[in-house]
């Protein structure tokens, strides 16, 4: 059974902390002139992404899933697939 109010405190606690950190990692890596994979994620899916575990390689600019987002990953990108060409 889930304690929602475990849950809550989580979120709250995420929502302070890790999201401003995610967004100055967003411009700081913008201003290197650096354009992420997931720059035009909606940002539910960032959040849940980095999250997760997830990173962005710096080098090549795409994400890096990570073993426990591995499957999950390559259905997220299947799905963004469909949404960016209209299917």
């Amino acid at each position: 059974m889930l304690n929602k109010s475990n849950t809550t405190i989580t979120w709250v606690q995420m929502a302070r902390t890790a999201i401003p950190k995610w967004q100055k990692l967003d411009q700081e890596i913008l201003e290197r002139g650096i354009e992420p994979e997931s720059l035009h994620w909606p940002e539910r899916a960032k959040y849940w992404f980095f999250g997760d575990g997830g990173t962005i390689d710096l080098e090549t600019e795409k994400v890096v899933y990570g073993e426990k987002l591995n499957r999950v990953g390559q259905r997220m990108a299947y799905a963004r697939g469909l949404v960016e060409s209209g299917t």
